[in-house]
């Protein structure tokens, strides 16, 4: 039923547009047997391994002759359509907004600056809130974060409702225990040139995941080559982790930590030693656990 769906849903596009056929699939292989038939269709390498999904670049025909095998791929975006709700704002904007909020509750809330962004040198920043702010205090610190894939803005926006909510709602009894007894920290968009990227002038490809990494070093932003994938950059099981390959949606960068967005939530992290971590994606509808590796956590 869903072949024919995706089927039907296929020719009607073949008559209605005139674009290229061009579109970022997502694979599920299943099996040993469905990992040796994507080397065969030539989607990954010989000596690469998909652990749980890729994403490739490819054509509609191409999602029928997955589903023909059996194996679930889905179409996550028409690279030459661009979708970016006019709702999402600059993050120019979200940080005039940071600033204001800081203002209004000096009490409850303060703002830092962590790190820089790799291209543009943007600043990442952080909110802290707390019952007494501007104390350290022996408390346990938890951390919500987002915009990690410049794809991703839901993630950056749930982040600032979070910042919203309780600043509207500090003199509610729940949410004043909440700030007098935990540092609650947020970084919103951790990174803001791919998010800004994403947002700018009706960007149509390549439905942009990676930070804005010059990986051939030419001065040029070109999104074929350049950007990494700053989830797959962290110094823990780095190697086990995303791709070698620059162009690859998946590039876990020339070294463990080598970007500055990576970097500036490492050092918080380990300043804060944060007793609960909570990171907003915007693809799938799963709650994952570390490490999402097929890894058992030691407090499972």
């Amino acid at each position: 039923m869903v072949f024919a769906a995706f089927y039907s849903y296929l020719r009607q596009w073949k008559r209605n547009n005139s674009i290229r056929d061009e579109v970022v699939i997502r694979i599920f292989p299943q099996s040993k047997l469905q990992m040796d038939q994507l080397r065969q269709m030539k989607f990954i390498s010989n000596d690469e391994y998909l652990p749980d999904y890729g994403e490739v670049n490819g054509r509609f025909k191409d999602v029928l002759s997955l589903y023909r095998k059996g194996i679930p791929a889905a179409v996550v975006e028409e690279v030459h359509q661009s979708n970016v709700d006019s709702t999402y704002r600059a993050y120019d904007d979200i940080l005039r907004e940071i600033d204001s909020l800081a203002e209004l509750h000096p009490e409850l809330l303060r703002v830092q600056d962590i790190g820089k962004s790799q291209f543009h040198n943007k600043p990442i920043r952080a909110v802290k809130i707390s019952g007494n702010v501007k104390r350290v205090e022996d408390e346990p610190a938890v951390l919500f974060m987002a915009g990690q894939h410049a794809r991703e803005p839901l993630g950056i926006d749930v982040c600032m409702g979070i910042i919203r909510y309780l600043m509207d709602h500090n003199q509610q009894k729940k949410v004043r225990r909440w700030l007098d007894n935990m540092a609650i920290w947020v970084v919103p968009c951790l990174n803001p040139d791919g998010y800004d990227y994403v947002l700018s002038e009706g960007r149509k490809f390549p439905w942009w995941r990676k930070n804005l990494r010059d990986n051939n070093e030419n001065g040029i932003f070109e999104p074929k080559v350049d950007g990494v994938d700053l989830n797959r950059n962290y110094d823990f099981n780095w190697g086990n982790g995303g791709r070698d390959e620059i162009r690859s949606w998946y590039y876990r960068g020339a070294a463990p930590g080598s970007e500055g967005e990576t970097r500036a939530l490492m050092k918080l992290a380990e300043r804060e030693r944060f007793a609960l971590a909570v990171d907003y994606h915007g693809f799938g509808e799963v709650v994952m656990y570390p490490w999402a590796l097929e890894m058992t956590p030691p407090d499972a």
